[in-house]
């Protein structure tokens, strides 16, 4: 009694000293034999639990075998005695694993339920005890008859408890986590949402104190985040978020679950950010993954995967923003991450596979040979360690021939081409024919064949890159965020096949296909502009071939679509206004090219080429280059005054200027005198000059999600716009020069 009350383990060894006298002072076929050894065997058990000494958990079971041998059959206690017999032995079992334990624990156990009466109050209790023996059974030997059991233990022991009884938050709780292991066997979807449920009904009757209330968060969370891969419904992931949230919250900052808990926030705030492309949801993701490398020991083994975890958020990151410190930490976390995985470590092959993407990244911002060297030798490491059978295979073989094909056009060697085709070829070929990526490897394969026919000639490379591309297009469901860009792209090609043989009917298909490509696109989508600036070329050549003014006029007006748009990049619109500018000047129009020509100038400042490879910063900098003179030189034939036309030449060189040096242009003064203003500024204009996303995963909530983020952050840009025009000196920022007074 005493040791109940303060705890002192001393006392509890003279009682156990005492009982063991007792019962060996007790003559055999007395009926206290069986009391006295039942007592023992649960004060010995007692002391196992705050000593873990296997030998008093041996004696303990012995001497509960023998209180139940003194146990009459029909004696009230015999089924009490049944079960705590068998939970001392599968006690024992979870200890050493020896598996007869658990059969003898299991027998122990249903022999307790079958000998408790249907009205006694703690049959729950010996239903849920026979559930999780029979659950430790299935996860040794997977059998699905030992889950089925215990569902339907669990909900016996459910049906048999009082709502105002404290065990039934506990008992929905086990319910849940045995509906939620079934579904992860059959995935029947049914399994899934009565398991949220009862696992909400526990966290309702879980009191706000209670340590139970951590692990039902824990599973919940785990619930909805694998309801959200089933249904896609955002409301799935923000309760899976608000649950790790509320898990986090309950334990102290050492806690060995914080890394956990902290690393799942990441994943699902990373997850987030692709549905929605909130800049917020991914400053949350790097956040938690930061945190959950911080909490995490140098010599835990979940550290590797905290380190890859981080190094992709920042990886994201950089992606959106461009910003390349970002990039420079996500490296160095990926190379931390491989050095820490243990050669015959499963995951070593995607972490070599991770850590050359962000290499190739790093070479297309900074033209470093080496990191694309580094990436190449990536590749064919995760390449080497994939197993022939393995499903990333195909994957692996893939990259391996887009950074071989990066070299090529780098260097020009045609055998990286020849190289980075084959492996192409190889990815497609392990690739099922069902498998969501076969038609992107079908389309990668085109544009690696379509790169070297531009290199040799060679028609037959042509012919097979459009080949490829129809194949991608076949497989490509009708309602799929590609399916407009691989029409295009099959456009393109049958052009240039027009442009090699001067078959007419290859014309025709190229701007059909377009004209598919383009007619189901909304006229609010940011990809839009692409495809309305490739049909109006196409048009263009139809044009020069058959004289229709037709297709000149509807040319004209795509590219003036283009120009006009404000939610597509500005990269796009200064070359659509610039095409129609020269487009109007060839057909005598000089008022109008002149005004086009200014609308391309005065877009020129929402560029951002941070976001760009290096190879592309170059190009898209001639491409302005070359607007700004011809602007002002048809300001002049379109018999504008001479100052306008020097305006423009300042602006246009002002602009150029400040995208190569860091000149005292107009953002560069925002930047010293108003900094806030001018993070407002150079956020937005990242956001604005961004590509969309495209992703396989991209559905209609998203793709919505996307334009409206889109339309919102150009509504923002021009409020801020007309602020920033409100300061002293700044009444004129990034407006065009007014005309001269007469």
């Amino acid at each position: 009694m005493r040791f109940e009350r303060i705890g002192e383990l001393g006392d509890l060894g003279k009682a156990i000293k005492h009982g063991e006298q007792a019962f060996a002072a007790t003559p055999n076929h007395r009926p206290d034999q069986a009391a006295y050894c039942a007592d023992l065997g649960t004060m010995l058990s007692t002391r196992f639990e705050r000593t873990e000494e296997l030998q008093d958990l041996e004696r303990a079971i012995v001497y509960c075998e023998k209180a139940l041998t003194y146990t009459p059959q029909d004696h009230p206690d015999r089924a009490s005695r049944h079960g705590i017999l068998g939970i001392m032995l599968s006690t024992r079992f979870e200890r050493i694993g020896e598996l007869d334990d658990l059969q003898k624990a299991i027998n122990h156990a249903e022999e307790a339920l079958m000998a408790t009466p249907l009205d006694r109050p703690y049959r729950a209790a010996m239903h849920s005890n026979l559930r999780k023996i029979l659950f430790s059974r299935f996860e040794q030997i997977g059998e699905l008859d030992d889950l089925q059991k215990p569902i339907v233990h669990s909900e016996e022991a459910l049906a048999a408890t009082p709502n105002d009884h404290p065990d039934k938050a506990a008992y929905h709780s086990n319910l849940g986590v045995m509906l939620s292991t079934r579904f992860e066997q059959i995935r029947e979807v049914d399994d899934l949402r009565k398991a949220i449920t009862h696992c909400q009904e526990a966290i309702t009757a879980t009191p706000p104190d209670h340590p139970r209330r951590r692990d039902i968060h824990r599973n919940l969370q785990r619930m909805f985040f694998e309801r959200l891969k089933q249904r896609g419904e955002l409301d799935d992931l923000q309760k899976a978020i608000m649950h790790t949230k509320e898990a986090l919250a309950t334990i102290p900052n050492d806690h060995p679950d914080e890394a956990a808990h902290h690393a799942n926030l990441g994943t699902m705030f990373s997850t987030m950010f692709e549905r929605r492309g909130k800049f917020d949801d991914l400053r949350e993701a790097i956040k938690h993954a930061e945190e959950a490398l911080a909490a995490t020991p140098k010599e835990h083994p979940d550290r590797a995967a905290h380190h890859a975890n981080f190094g992709t958020v920042l990886s994201t990151r950089f992606e959106r923003i461009g910003e390349l410190e970002d990039l420079q930490r996500a490296i160095m976390h990926s190379e931390e991450a491989l050095a820490v995985t243990p050669k015959d470590h499963p995951d070593r092959a995607s972490r070599h596979s991770n850590l050359a993407g962000k290499l190739s990244s790093r070479f297309n911002r900074t033209g470093e040979l080496e990191d694309l060297l580094k990436a190449i030798i990536h590749c064919e490491e995760a390449l080497t360690s994939t197993p022939q059978d393995h499903p990333k295979r195909a994957a692996h073989h893939a990259n391996l021939g887009t950074v071989l094909s990066m070299r090529f056009a780098w260097i020009g060697d045609l055998e990286d081409l020849k190289r980075a085709i084959m492996y192409s070829e190889e990815a497609l070929a392990v690739t099922l024919k069902d498998h969501p990526d076969r038609a992107s490897r079908h389309s990668n394969l085109a544009g690696k064949l379509s790169s070297r026919f531009n290199r040799t000639g060679e028609l037959d490379d042509l012919q097979n890159a459009i080949m490829h591309t129809e194949e991608a297009l076949a497989t490509t469901p009708k309602d799929h965020p590609s399916k407009a860009d691989r029409l295009s792209a099959l456009g393109a090609l049958l052009l240039r096949r027009f442009e090699s043989l001067g078959e007419p009917d290859d014309l025709q298909k190229a701007i059909s296909h377009s004209e598919h490509a383009l007619a189901p696109t909304p006229s609010d989508h940011p990809s839009r502009a692409m495809l309305c600036n490739a049909l109006a070329g196409h048009l263009w050549s139809r044009f020069r071939l058959m004289d229709s003014i037709g297709d000149l006029n509807e040319s004209l007006r795509l590219y003036q679509e283009v120009s006009h748009s404000p939610i597509s990049l500005p990269r796009e619109r200064i070359r659509a206004a610039h095409i129609q500018a020269s487009l109007l000047y060839l057909n005598g129009k000089l008022q109008e090219s002149s005004s086009a020509f200014g609308d391309a100038v005065n877009l020129m400042p929402s560029v951002n080429l941070r976001f760009l490879k290096r190879d592309d910063q170059q190009h898209t900098l001639l491409e302005l280059s070359g607007v700004v003179p011809s602007a002002a030189s048809m300001a002049l034939r379109a018999g504008r005054a001479a100052y306008d036309s020097l305006k423009l030449l300042e602006l246009g060189r002002g602009i150029i200027t400040g995208f190569t040096i860091d000149s005292r242009s107009e953002v560069s003064d925002l930047e010293t005198d108003h900094p806030h203003e001018y993070a407002q500024f150079h956020s937005l204009r990242v956001e604005i000059d961004s590509p969309p996303e495209a992703t396989n995963s991209v559905g209609r909530e998203t793709r919505d999600c996307a334009v409206s983020r889109r339309w919102e952050d150009v509504n923002e840009m021009e409020m801020i716009l007309n602020r920033i025009r409100t300061f002293p000196g700044y009444r004129g920022f990034l407006l065009p020069p007014p005309p001269l007074s007469p």
